[in-house]
């Protein structure tokens, strides 16, 4: 979850609490928010995301990888359900 409250932005934050759920909406930010759950955790590792990385982190699990990134990496969280958000 703490990989997801430093990727998600305003916008997916957004369509993930609406009171009415527009399901085609939904599964195009999720789409999005995985990609850039990927994109995030790959610049974090200084690596370029690439199939092959992207194979890696699905096989290795984005947890397991989140974990070895120093704190320094983290935003500060401002709270809420995904904490801090990105531009």
């Amino acid at each position: 979850m703490r990989v997801v409250s430093a990727a998600v932005t305003k916008d997916q934050d957004d369509i993930f609490r609406a009171a009415e759920i527009n399901e085609a909406e939904l599964v195009a930010k999720g789409t999005a928010l995985d990609l850039e759950v990927r994109r995030w955790l790959a610049n974090k590792m200084k690596k370029k995301l690439t199939k092959k990385l992207t194979a890696q982190v699905l096989d290795l699990g984005v947890g397991a990888n989140a974990q070895k990134l120093p704190d320094s990496a983290w935003p500060r969280s401002s709270g809420g359900l995904f904490g801090m958000f990105r531009k």
